[in-house]
């Protein structure tokens, strides 16, 4: 197969949100079939397009080096449509909390102590 015969083939797209390193929102996109590829963006549309340049990179590294192309193999079970190639993992909101302890304070101690 071609470069451009492999880009037509519909992989599985895993899209979920991320926590970037300075705090704020992004998402990743991945192909889980394809394993590493994957992409980040500041929107769930940004981050499936960056996929499509990254698959394309993917397969075209391993058609460089005669490496085995993994194919695209749809789920079985539960209700996902053979047409279906999105799954969107939605944002769920998060409680931080912070517990403060004591300077001296020995978890072991305490759960000995507790038992």
């Amino acid at each position: 197969m071609t470069l451009n015969e492999y880009m037509k083939l519909k992989y599985l797209t895993i899209i979920m949100p991320e926590e970037c390193t300075d705090g704020t929102l992004c998402y990743r996109a991945e192909h889980p079939q394809l394993p590493g590829c994957m992409s980040h963006a500041q929107t769930p549309d940004e981050a499936t397009r960056n996929l499509i340049e990254a698959k394309r990179l993917y397969i075209a590294t391993l058609l460089e080096k005669g490496l085995d192309i993994p194919m695209p193999v749809q789920p079985t079970g539960g209700t996902f449509s053979s047409s279906q190639s999105i799954i969107v993992v939605p944002v769920r909101e998060t409680k931080k909390i912070e517990i403060h302890l004591p300077s001296e304070y020995d978890m072991l101690q305490a759960a000995s102590e507790a038992a």
